[in-house]
Order: C-alpha cells, then structure tokens, then sequence
C-alpha cells in the first residue's frame, strides 16, 4: 500500500505524481501548469461572509435573517471569490494565522498520539507536513 500526504500533492505535485507512477509502475506526466480547483476563499473573506450570513442569508440555521435577500448566498460566494485577488496578502495571511493561532489553542496535543500511531504505521515524517 502506498501512502501519500495530501500537503505534497499540493505543495509538489510533480514529487507526489512521480511516487505514484514509481508505485503503479507506470510514468505519470504533470502538466507545468499545475493550478488548485475549487480553492476556498481567504479566511478574511470567510469572516466576512459568515457575519453577512446572520443578516441577508436564510437557511436551515437562520430561519429568519433580518434583512433576507433572494440569492444572497451565491451572491456573496461570488463577492468574496471576486474580492480575494485583491486583497493584500499581508492582510489575508494575518487573518489565517490568526485563525490558525485559535485552532492550536484548543486542539492543543489531542492528536499527537493518533499522529504518532499514524507515522509509524505510513513510515511518513507528519512533522515535516506541520503535525505533531
């Protein structure tokens, strides 16, 4: 069985496709324009759409927004994704740090046994892909 961190397939794709063809035996070719699919918004625009939620969007969790707008969720999804190019990346990597500072907090060492046990059984270094 071969293992392989999703972090490589994203980080070095060619690396990931190369151990993949060695594993099946067969060549893979990555085309040099490697680009994410279905990338998700900043987490400053996942802020912001998630407090427009409250007021314009009704859904199963709010039944009845203040202000409720026909077509307010794709609209927003199209705004953010519209608005993330050219947000500073100063400004959005503060934002994900900040959330990933938040994360740390209270997930704290709950899974460096599991990590541990899943290292060991993949002979895969998770340190190197930012898991303790």
């Amino acid at each position: 069985m071969l293992v392989l961190p999703y972090e490589l397939l994203k980080d070095q794709a060619r690396t990931f496709l190369k151990r993949l063809g060695d594993f099946a035996g067969t060549a893979t070719t990555a085309d040099s324009r490697i680009e994410p699919v279905n990338a998700s918004l900043s987490a400053l625009s996942l802020a912001f759409k998630r407090h427009a939620n409250r007021w314009v969007v009704r859904d199963p969790l709010n039944p009845t927004p203040p202000f409720e707008i026909d077509g307010a969720n794709q609209r927003l999804l199209e705004l953010c994704a519209a608005a993330d190019p050219k947000i500073p990346t100063s400004l959005r990597k503060r934002s994900e740090r900040r959330l990933r500072n938040i994360a740390k907090a209270i997930v704290g060492d709950r899974y460096a046994e599991s990590n541990a046990a899943t290292s060991r059984l993949t002979n895969l270094d998770l340190h190197t892909y930012g898991y303790a």
